[in-house]
């Protein structure tokens, strides 16, 4: 070991916590065990990033809106995105859902081939998380975050091709920023959700206009 990896005297060595990576590999282990469960609440992987505050329970509710799944698991887990997103705007130490939404639930295959499609693609930008610019993972730089995160999370629901994808892969970002202490992660969450968000606005405008255009024709 070189000497500038040894611990100061007095000062505490830091032990980095587990990857979230990890810790759905060891869920899913669990998961397949014959003494199961045959369901799994959102509850019992929410268990798993409780010490991630906002950042792991943002990425944890993110995620199934990142894989080819049906349109409403995204509009599911809208509500709880903004719930959460809320409470970062508000200053709120530790993230809070209710217990409806933390008994949601699936059989245990789908949870099981939902943690597969999510483990390669969370290794890979696992990859790239370096503590760095950790002024914009403070709390203080939190409330902010939340409105992006808010607006974000607003239209990840949408049934449309990359407008509801762009936010959630921006939440993702985000998230996974604040739970590595990576102020770059974070800033090209910001910067997606702002370009998730414009997306969004334009095609409000555009169906705005659109209807009003609609309404129009059928009165002349």
């Amino acid at each position: 070991m070189a000497i500038h990896d040894l611990p100061l005297p007095g000062v505490a060595a830091r032990v980095p916590a587990p990857r979230l990576s990890a810790l759905l590999a060891g869920l899913r282990a669990e998961l397949c065990q014959a003494a199961s469960s045959p369901r799994v609440t959102l509850a019992q992987a929410l268990d798993l990033v409780q010490e991630r505050a906002f950042g792991g329970v943002l990425l944890l509710l993110t995620l199934p809106c990142l894989l080819p799944v049906p349109p409403v698991l995204s509009m599911l887990m809208e509500g709880p995105l903004l719930l959460v997103s809320a409470q970062m705007i508000l200053g709120r130490g530790q993230p809070w859902l209710p217990g409806r939404v933390r008994r949601l639930g699936l059989a245990r295959p789908r949870a099981v081939a939902m943690i597969d499609a999510v483990l390669p693609r969370l290794h890979r930008v696992e990859a790239l998380v370096r503590v760095r610019w950790t002024t914009l993972t403070t709390q203080s730089a939190r409330r902010g975050l939340g409105v992006i995160c808010f607006l974000s999370a607003s239209l990840v629901g949408l049934p449309v091709p990359l407008i509801g994808w762009l936010p959630a892969f921006a939440l993702a970002l985000m998230a996974l920023g604040l739970v590595g202490e990576d102020g770059v992660l974070v800033l090209a969450g910001v910067a997606l959700g702002l370009a998730g968000i414009a997306a969004g606005a334009l095609l409000l405008l555009g169906t705005i206009d659109m209807g009003d255009h609609l309404l129009r024709t059928l009165e002349s």
